[in-house]
């Protein structure tokens, strides 16, 4: 196994280019999405039937450097073998949330190590415990949930949000450095509802995690019919609020077919976020066809 920096060979200065130069445009060429590139790399999950540590798969990254932020560029990673990654021995008293994080080590900016490597990063525990600060140069790729005395950590701890007093809200997902953070076709949904913030539509929520400074493109296709004659709202939600403008429709006799296009470019707040397609009627019932899609898009810096 090696967790590798780049290709081999000579190095980049001895061709006159200046290995920041090369992240710059790497950094440019991906509208520095830092994250893993497909939904399985450096996937965090539970080692064997229970212990003390987690398993990172294999995959891709891109990273970008923050001691010197944008000059210093993005970093791409490539692990090619499973790595196991130890977690601190758990609280006696208190549970606490650990970091399992993709590091890069650059002794030109700092510190003295020339690598990148795969680390637990420990919470301190607590009652209620926090999330610890996300290191220099590193991408989050899980938070474990360390019970109090356990003695494994299983896959119910990995990324979500069970345990007492875990502050996450929702499940943790690492980046994507993928334009399209999440696409799925909604379900058929009967909305009665007649007031904000509606019904969600099922198969619409969908949880992404947002890096600092970006947009996010939500785009929203259906195809709807009611019970009657009458109005139809459709709404977008980030973590349960209503975003953006309501679009309207209007339907003059049952049996019609209303068909509902909706976009709007969000720019939320770096972290966890699940986003949703409300819809809500007046005085009748409103059947959402399964037929459409839901797509959340990261579309480049704010």
């Amino acid at each position: 196994m090696a967790l590798h920096t780049g290709t081999t060979g000579p190095v980049i200065r001895a061709v006159n280019m200046e290995p920041e130069v090369l992240r710059q445009i790497s950094s440019i060429l991906s509208g520095a999405r830092d994250g893993i590139l497909r939904s399985t790399d450096f996937a965090v999950t539970q080692n064997g039937g229970g212990a003390m540590s987690v398993i990172v798969s294999s995959g891709f990254a891109l990273l970008s450097g923050t001691d010197n932020s944008p000059v210093q560029g993005q970093y791409h990673c490539y692990n090619d073998a499973n790595v196991t990654v130890t977690v601190p021995t758990a609280n006696g008293s208190n549970p606490r949330i650990d970091l399992i994080c993709l590091t890069w080590e650059d002794a030109f900016y700092s510190g003295s190590l020339n690598s990148v490597i795969l680390q637990d990063v420990a919470g301190t525990p607590a009652a209620s415990p926090l999330v610890p600060a996300t290191p220099a140069d590193s991408l989050v790729l899980a938070h474990i949930y360390v019970g109090t005395g356990v003695l494994s950590i299983l896959t119910a701890n990995i990324n979500g949000t069970t345990g007492t007093n875990n502050p996450d809200v929702y499940p943790f997902h690492p980046m994507r450095a993928e334009g399209i953070l999440w696409n799925a076709s909604p379900t058929a949904t009967s909305i009665t509802t007649t007031a904000t913030p509606g019904t969600v539509i099922a198969g619409t929520p969908g949880v992404v995690n947002v890096p600092a400074n970006r947009k996010i493109r939500l785009r929203y296709t259906n195809v709807a019919s009611n019970s009657a004659a009458g109005s139809n709202v459709t709404q977008f939600t980030r973590d349960g609020a209503v975003i953006g403008t309501p679009i309207f429709g209007y339907m003059a006799t049952t049996g019609q077919y209303l068909a509902i296009t909706a976009e709007f470019i969000d720019t939320p707040a770096a972290g966890v976020h699940q986003y949703a397609v409300n819809g809500w009627v007046s005085a009748i019932t409103r059947s959402e066809q399964a037929m459409g899609s839901f797509t959340v898009e990261d579309i480049g810096p704010v």
